[in-house]
């Protein structure tokens, strides 16, 4: 029952209803307060850095050698890094689209295009040697 009750819980989570998906998890975990699953999932749901340090604790407390857990706990513990745009009011004069992703997007379409092409090049190159080695191989043979 605890299986299928959390099989939901997540089904929701992830069609975007957190507010449902944290009352069925909160639900589970009073019945099995060790079940880390849960943990880990309400702490997507809650927003609060409290919250969910406190939810992946638990969790850790649970499972202490999972490095995920711990490589999470520390990002909640980093100061938040100051916005380029914010720290700086003249970055939205001179580059006005520096709040969205865009530039990067470019960057990024620039570079699996560069990948694709390499890739293709590979592929090219190693169909050549193995011809040339195969060509080469029944060169060699001897007849016995």
């Amino acid at each position: 029952m605890s299986s299928e009750k959390l099989s939901s819980a997540i089904k929701v989570i992830k069609s975007d209803d957190k507010v449902t998906g944290r009352r069925l998890l909160v639900e589970i975990l009073k019945d099995d307060p060790s079940n880390e699953t849960a943990w880990i999932w309400l702490a997507t749901c809650v927003e609060e850095v409290e919250k969910k340090r406190y939810c992946l604790q638990r969790a850790l407390a649970i499972n202490p050698d999972n490095q995920i857990y711990k490589i999470a706990l520390e990002k909640l513990e980093l100061p938040p890094q100051p916005n380029l745009v914010d720290t700086h009011p003249d970055v939205k004069t001179v580059f006005p689209s520096a709040e969205s992703t865009y530039p990067l997007e470019i960057i990024y379409k620039r570079w699996a295009s560069i990948y694709f092409l390499m890739t293709i090049l590979a592929v090219i190159v190693l169909a050549w040697i193995l011809k040339r080695w195969s060509l080469h191989k029944s060169n060699n043979r001897r007849i016995p």
